[in-house]
């Protein structure tokens, strides 16, 4: 049976100029939305100033997709990016993290945002319709990286040809649409 990415009971909007991205801390395991008030600190912020309609859907702890073999912690379900932003003929995979120091967390994002793409793509197949497919690692302690990400970013361009999209692998707080 097909998974549905676009699941309702995971799904918020936003047209606001300004918004943030948020997911609760470990050890809480929901998925991660859209706040507009900033009560609660943004992990990514999204720019929006033309007021386009955002749809927003949580995709980790939401959405269950089993694996054959256990993942190397043990766990039997796919590791998936917290979420997925559709608007203007665009799709935007998304993780948020809250990481110091080192870049192994660019890596463990990375991966999560294939793992995303590749399995909305064998349960959607309409990935190269969309006008850009885009990924945002988004870290809140780290907001303007200056480490090499040449390494990620190859494996999101091998992926794009993989599926026959246009898109970039994007490594900053803000996401501008």
């Amino acid at each position: 049976m097909p998974v549905n990415f676009f699941n309702d009971t995971l799904h918020t909007h936003s047209s606001n100029e300004q918004f943030g991205l948020c997911d609760k801390p470990h050890p809480i395991r929901e998925p991660s939305y859209i706040n507009e008030d900033r009560t609660e600190p943004w992990i990514g912020i999204v720019n929006n100033p033309n007021n386009h309609h955002v749809d927003f859907y949580g995709l980790d702890h939401a959405l269950k997709i089993p694996i054959p073999e256990p993942n190397p912690d043990g766990k039997y379900l796919e590791k998936l990016c917290d979420g997925m932003m559709n608007h203007n003929n665009k799709l935007d995979f998304v993780e948020l993290k809250e990481a110091q120091g080192g870049g192994k967390w660019i890596g463990n994002a990375t991966k999560q945002i294939l793992s995303a793409i590749r399995l909305y793509e064998e349960n959607h197949n309409d990935i190269a319709n969309y006008q850009e497919v885009n990924a945002y690692i988004c870290n809140s302690l780290q907001p303007a990286l200056n480490t090499n990400t040449m390494h990620p970013k190859q494996d999101f361009q091998n992926l794009s040809l993989t599926y026959g999209f246009k898109g970039e692998l994007i490594v900053k707080q803000e996401i501008d649409i």
